[in-house]
């Protein structure tokens, strides 16, 4: 199996509720992922995801508040699977898991 992995680390002097909030709130998703463009609503939890690539894919999200866990899943596109973003007090970690491959991105 192929592993993908990607890294970008950013110090942040905040709470996780707040750094949570932010990263969860859908439309501003481009402004921090910069291979992501534009995120429509297009039903009830499904948007359309215009990559900075010339390509498109369906996606839909999952919250929970109490883990600070926020998962993008990509269900339609140029490629399908996951990622999963975690807070806590001393890290962040994103998983991602795309068609067989994955990777873990610590920050």
């Amino acid at each position: 199996m192929k592993e993908l992995k990607f890294a970008r680390s950013i110090e942040i002097n905040s709470k996780p509720d707040v750094i949570y909030k932010v990263i969860t709130d859908i439309p501003r998703i481009p402004d921090f992922w910069h291979g992501t463009r534009e995120i429509n609503k297009i039903g009830e939890n499904r948007y359309d995801v215009k990559f900075a690539f010339p390509s498109r894919a369906v996606s839909t999200f999952e919250f929970d508040r109490n883990s600070f866990i926020f998962i993008q899943n990509y269900i339609k596109g140029p490629f399908t699977g996951y990622t999963k973003i975690q807070l806590n007090t001393m890290e962040i970690r994103a998983y991602l898991q795309r068609n067989g491959i994955s990777s873990l991105a610590h920050h």
